[in-house]
């Protein structure tokens, strides 16, 4: 009995002093999300040079940097669909892939206007489908309990992402040229879907790799909702909470995405600061995003499990 005892004992210990491999899905899905951001922001330096280059004015330049949404705004709804209907894993591979070929073929893209608006709108499109499917996959791999800190560190890859493209751009840009800049951010993509492909499942029951104790914490855990046969667009667009927050959204995106897309060519023409430096002026708003982002993640699952609701949260 005591050595039965002890061997409980000793494979518990063995269980919680394991890294939990749900840990390792999280970091891969912010780190397609880093991806995803660099890829997205590199252009916001790169259209200085690209428009010296290329003769493009403001105009122009407006166009070439909208187009991107154009692909974005057509995926994100039908990348959720096809991430709950197929599996996470798979879509967020295709997204990756796509946006990464469309990073690499920026370059030579630039011969004509049609074919750039065209490359930068397949671009969204595969970007259209990260957070949806990361979202599907968070709650298949996360804890209830752990939820709110992981998708908030998934956020935070967009912030770590921006400055990133933003600290790199410049150099990479000034030594390399700015072609070289859509080959280096394209190849990142294609380094992360090696391990992605490798280590990742749709959910836990489908991974080989996963302790089959975590398996069942996270299963236990898990919401027991079943999916409705149709989605209820009626009831969705006649709840007012829907239209608050999709107008809180669209409020918060406009802001995002002037300052992603044309703060350093502002502080470039505007204020004069050379291409050396614009990447390190913008990166400010960014940073501190992120270690607030991230701190709101675990205070809001502390709220949570002192007992208040995720509403009020």
């Amino acid at each position: 009995m005591q050595q039965l005892a002890d061997a409980e004992l000793a494979s518990a210990a063995l269980r919680t002093s394991r890294f939990p491999y749900r840990y390792v899905i999280v970091a891969l899905f912010f780190l397609s999300t880093v991806i995803c951001y660099i890829d997205r922001v590199n252009v916001s330096v790169a259209i200085i040079p690209m428009a010296r280059d290329r003769g493009y004015d403001a105009a122009t330049q407006g166009l070439i940097l909208s187009s991107f949404f154009w692909g974005y705004l057509l995926s994100q709804l039908a990348g959720g669909w096809v991430a709950d209907r197929f599996g996470g894993k798979r879509v967020l591979a295709v997204g990756v892939a796509t946006w990464s070929i469309a990073t690499v073929l920026t370059p030579p893209a630039t011969a004509s206007l049609g074919l750039l608006l065209a490359v930068r709108a397949l671009l969204g499109i595969g970007e259209g489908v990260n957070f949806p499917a990361i979202h599907s996959l968070a709650a298949k791999w996360t804890k209830t309990s752990e939820r709110a800190r992981a998708v908030a560190l998934n956020f935070t890859g967009v912030h770590l992402g921006t400055v990133l493209a933003l600290l790199l751009s410049p150099p990479v840009i000034l030594r390399f040229g700015w072609r070289a800049l859509f080959y280096c951010s394209g190849l990142l993509g294609f380094i992360w879907l090696v391990p992605w492909v490798l280590k990742s499942a749709n959910r836990p029951e489908d991974s080989t790799r996963i302790s089959r104790f975590e398996c069942e914490e996270i299963a236990s855990d898990r919401s027991a909702i079943t999916p409705p046969a149709a989605v209820p667009w009626r009831r969705i667009f006649s709840e007012p909470a829907v239209w608050a927050i999709a107008l809180a959204h669209t409020c918060n995106n406009w802001g995002l995405y002037i300052l992603l897309l044309w703060l350093p060519t502002y502080l470039n023409k505007i204020l004069g600061v050379p291409l050396a430096h614009v990447g390190a002026y913008s990166l400010i708003p960014w940073l501190a995003t992120f270690f607030a982002g991230n701190l709101g993640g675990w205070y809001g699952d502390h709220l949570i499990a002192r007992g208040l609701t995720v509403t009020y949260v």
